[in-house]
C-alpha cells in the first residue's frame, strides 16, 4: 500500500538508552555507535548508554529519519545530523517546519537552518542572555489556547504575546550574525501546578537551612570588630539566596574569664572579663523575588524564525510545540524492558541494525494507527478502548481487539479445510477500515481440492 504523509510539520527528539554490559570498544565509525558514558537521561550515570534520534511526521507520528549513535554524542549535533537527513529526503522544504527542544537553539545548529533555509521552532533555554529580557516584556497576555486537563471537568489555559527582536550569535569561525527572530512567551495553568509544589519545597528548604546557618553563625566569636566584618563580607559573598533576604548585625558582648584559682570566688571578688565580638545572621523572605520566581514557574518561550503571521500564528506555534508528544510517545516503546530495552547484544553493529529494525516496525506501527484513526473518524465510527468507545485508538488497543481470532489450517487427504473461530464483527469491521480482503479469515469449506 502507498500512504501520502502530510510533512507540514515535522517532530524531532533524542533519548538515551542504557546497557548493561562492559562493551570495550577503541574507536566509532561513521554508521557504528560508541557505546559510552553520556548525559544520561534515564538518570543511570553508572551505565553506559547509545543516544537514540528520531523524526517524525506531524501527520500521525510516523518515522522519516533515526539512528543510533555514540552515546557521548550531544543533543546539538545530533540535531544538526538531522538536518542533513532531513535534506536528502523531503524533496521541498519550503512548506515544513521542524519542532524540536531547546538542544536545537544553538548557534551551529540555528545558523545550518537559516544556510539551508530551514523554517524551524523552538523552546528557547532559560541559559540564553535574552531569556530573561524578553519576560521583562510588559505587554498584555491573549488566549493561545484551551485544552482538557487531566481531571474530568477540568481544562488547562495558555495565554502569551510575541515580539520579533534580533537575536545575535557568532557562526563557528567568530563569525557574528545578527537574525530576526519571532519570540512566543506562554502562560500556562497547567506548567503552574505541575511546578508550584516543588518551588514551595525549595523556599521551606532554603528557609530551614539559613536556620540552621544562623544558629552556628552566632556560635563563633571573633577577638576584634574588624574580625567580625571581615566574617559579615565572607558571608555575603558566599551564601547564595533565591527567596530570602538576609541582613547581618555585630554584636559586642562581655565574657567572663575562666579563673586562674580553684573553688569559688569570695565575695565581691572582681572576676575578669573580655571583650568578644559575635555576627547574628537575621533573615526575611523577600517578597518581590517570590512574585518574580513564581509567576515565572507558569511561563516558557518559544522562538522560531517564521516572522510572517499569516503563515502561522502564535496559538499555531503552541500547537505545533505541543506535539512534540508524537515522537516522545514513539520512545516508550524503544525504553520499555519488555520491549526493545535493556539491549542484549555485544556488537556494537547489530545494535545499529537493531536500531533500523526498531525504525521499520514502528513506522509499520503508527502507519496502522494512522489509518484506523484516519478511517474512524471519516466513518463518524469507534471500537472499543481501554476505557469505552473511542474514534481514537492507539496500535495497542487495535491490536487488543484483534486478539482471539483462532485459524486452524488442515489436510485430510487431497483436500485441504480452514477452520475459523472467535472471529467476530468487530473483526471484520476493522479490515474494512484497513481495506483488507477478509477472505483470509474464511468459514469451514474445501479451499483446494484436486
Amino acid at each position: 500500500m502507498k500512504y501520502s504523509l502530510g510533512l507540514e510539520k515535522l517532530h524531532f527528539d533524542t533519548t538515551s538508552i542504557s546497557l548493561y554490559g562492559a562493551y570495550e570498544q577503541e574507536e566509532d565509525g561513521d554508521d557504528i555507535p560508541r557505546i559510552t558514558y553520556g548525559h544520561s537521561k534515564n538518570k543511570r550515570i553508572d551505565l553506559k548508554q547509545v543516544i537514540f534520534g528520531m523524526t517524525v511526521s506531524g501527520d500521525g507520528g510516523v518515522p522519516l529519519t533515526g539512528r543510533i549513535t555514540s552515546g557521548n554524542t550531544s543533543d546539538s549535533t545530533e540535531n544538526r545530523f538531522n538536518l542533513e537527513s532531513l535534506r536528502q529526503i523531503v524533496p521541498d522544504f519550503s512548506q515544513s517546519i521542524l519542532i524540536s527542544d531547546s538542544k536545537f537553539f544553538s548557534a551551529p545548529t540555528v545558523e545550518m537552518a537559516y544556510e539551508q533555509g530551514i523554517s524551524f521552532i523552538s523552546l528557547m533555554p532559560k541559559t540564553v542572555g535574552m531569556y530573561e529580557e524578553i519576560l521583562k516584556e510588559n505587554k498584555p497576555l491573549e488566549h493561545l489556547l484551551t485544552t482538557p486537563g487531566r481531571r474530568k471537568g477540568e481544562c488547562e489555559e495558555y495565554r502569551g504575546f510575541s515580539l520579533i527582536a534580533p537575536y545575535v550569535y557568532k557562526t563557528d569561525i567568530g563569525e557574528p550574525r545578527h537574525r530576526q527572530m519571532r519570540f512566543v512567551v506562554v502562560e500556562s495553568t497547567a506548567l503552574l501546578k505541575q511546578k508550584e509544589g516543588v518551588w514551595k519545597a525549595k523556599k521551606e528548604k532554603e528557609h530551614q537551612e539559613l536556620m540552621k546557618l544562623s544558629q552556628r553563625i552566632q556560635k563563633r566569636e571573633f577577638a576584634c570588630e574588624e574580625d567580625a566584618l571581615r566574617e559579615i563580607d565572607k558571608l555575603h559573598k558566599q551564601i547564595k539566596v533565591n527567596y530570602h533576604k538576609l541582613s547581618f548585625e555585630r554584636e559586642k558582648r562581655m565574657v567572663i574569664e575562666k579563673r586562674q584559682h580553684r573553688g569559688r570566688p569570695r565575695a565581691g571578688e572582681q572576676l575578669p572579663q573580655r571583650e568578644s565580638w559575635t555576627v547574628n545572621l537575621s533573615f526575611q523572605e523577600d517578597v518581590e523575588s517570590l512574585s518574580r520566581s513564581r509567576q515565572r514557574l507558569n511561563k516558557f518561550i518559544l522562538v522560531t524564525n517564521i516572522l510572517d503571521s499569516s503563515r502561522i500564528t502564535d496559538a499555531e506555534i503552541l500547537k505545533a510545540y505541543k506535539g512534540q508528544s508524537s515522537v516522545e510517545t514513539n520512545f516508550k516503546w524503544a525504553k520499555n524492558p519488555a520491549a526493545v530495552a535493556p539491549i542484549f547484544l555485544k556488537d556494537p553493529k547489530r545494535i545499529a541494525v537493531l536500531g533500523f529494525v526498531y525504525l521499520v516496525a514502528l513506522m509499520v506501527y503508527t502507519l496502522m494507527q494512522r489509518q484506523i484513526r484516519q478511517s474512524l473518524k471519516r466513518a463518524q465510527e469507534s471500537i472499543p478502548g481501554n476505557k469505552g468507545l473511542t474514534d481514537n485508538p492507539t496500535g495497542s488497543v487495535l491490536f487488543q481487539n484483534m486478539r482471539g481470532i483462532a485459524v486452524v489450517v488442515v489436510s485430510l487427504g487431497k483436500s485441504v479445510f480452514k477452520q475459523v473461530t472467535n472471529f467476530t464483527q468487530l473483526h471484520e469491521d476493522i479490515l474494512n477500515y484497513f481495506t483488507f480482503d477478509a477472505t483470509i479469515y474464511q468459514p469451514l469449506k474445501t479451499i483446494s481440492s484436486a
